[in-house]
């Protein structure tokens, strides 16, 4: 109604509530999604951030039993050293195999600055390099 085209929020439960209030409106889980979750997200058209390969082929196989594909978002560390795919060359390969995966659709990639609201911005200029 206000023209928001893409919901993000943290948890399954933040999404399934959005959900039950927009129906068509994409929403995508930033946090960590259980590999038990899977089934909620493609029976619910969440999108859920991707942070290894082997994350990914669990998603995949739920998503092809069900005969849906889900969305995902590939998350890349660039600093926070919690969940992601690292900066690197390797990785480049592993995004190659989580792409030929039939059960996703990759629609978009992102990191998390860790400090972005700090009045020097060092970090979060390093980050994005």
């Amino acid at each position: 109604q206000e023209g928001a085209n893409y919901l993000g929020v943290a948890t399954l439960d933040e999404a399934l509530e959005l959900r039950s209030h927009f129906s068509k409106t994409p929403i995508l889980i930033l946090g960590y999604s259980p590999n038990a979750n899977a089934s909620m997200l493609i029976d619910n058209d969440l999108s859920a951030m991707i942070f290894s390969l082997e994350q990914a082929e669990v998603f995949s196989q739920m998503a092809l039993k069900s005969q849906k594909r889900l969305k995902v978002h590939l998350k890349i560390d660039t600093g926070m050293h919690r969940l992601g795919l690292e900066p690197n060359f390797k990785s480049i390969e592993t995004i190659k195999k989580i792409r030929a995966l039939k059960g996703l659709e990759i629609e978009g990639i992102f990191t998390h600055l860790s400090n972005a609201d700090a009045k020097i911005k060092t970090h979060a200029k390093n980050q994005m390099k």
